[in-house]
């Protein structure tokens, strides 16, 4: 129940100015959701990061776990065209649980 409140907190903290970006938010909620759902392998690694793109959006940046590192490599990876900033991605994947 922590986690949970916590990712909401911060997902409401930065989200009103943070996903100003040249890709609209939807399209960045869509391309990770997808991930997510593309395979058992991609949705163990998002979950994973979960925490960590909590407190990296919390932290403003500063905070950044090997999870989400991850997590950022396997989006990047896998949806090359998709330009978010690192901040726009951590959101994306507290929303797209």
């Amino acid at each position: 129940m922590k986690k949970v409140l916590f990712a909401l907190f911060a997902t409401v903290l930065v989200s009103q100015t943070t996903l100003a970006s040249s890709v609209g938010p939807t399209k960045i909620f869509a391309a990770v959701s997808q991930l997510r759902k593309d395979s058992v392998n991609n949705e163990k690694v998002l979950s994973l990061a979960e925490r960590d793109a909590a407190e990296f959006t919390f932290s403003d940046g500063t905070l950044r776990g090997e999870d989400l590192k991850r997590a950022l490599n396997l989006i990047r990876r896998e949806r090359p065209r998709l330009q978010a900033s690192d901040m726009d991605l951590a959101i994306a994947i507290l929303q797209a649980n």
